[in-house]
């Protein structure tokens, strides 16, 4: 993540609120659920969890080395 945030010349402030919104998504939709009923859909919440945050810590990652 830290390559890539030296790596990308945009500015990524504006990504963070579709990210946040996207986080409220995940957790709305997979706090009702249990774990044994729906295995499929909580396996791609869960790979959907893992790019949102990872995008999360690129938003900052860039923040930080921007200044």
């Amino acid at each position: 993540m830290a390559m890539l945030s030296s790596v990308i010349k945009r500015d990524l402030s504006g990504l963070a609120k579709f990210l946040f919104i996207g986080a409220i998504g995940i957790l709305v939709v997979a706090s009702p659920m249990s774990p044994s009923r729906a295995a499929r859909l909580m396996m791609a919440l869960s790979v959907l969890a893992v790019l949102v945050f990872s995008a999360f810590i690129l938003v900052g990652l860039k923040r930080v080395r921007d200044g």
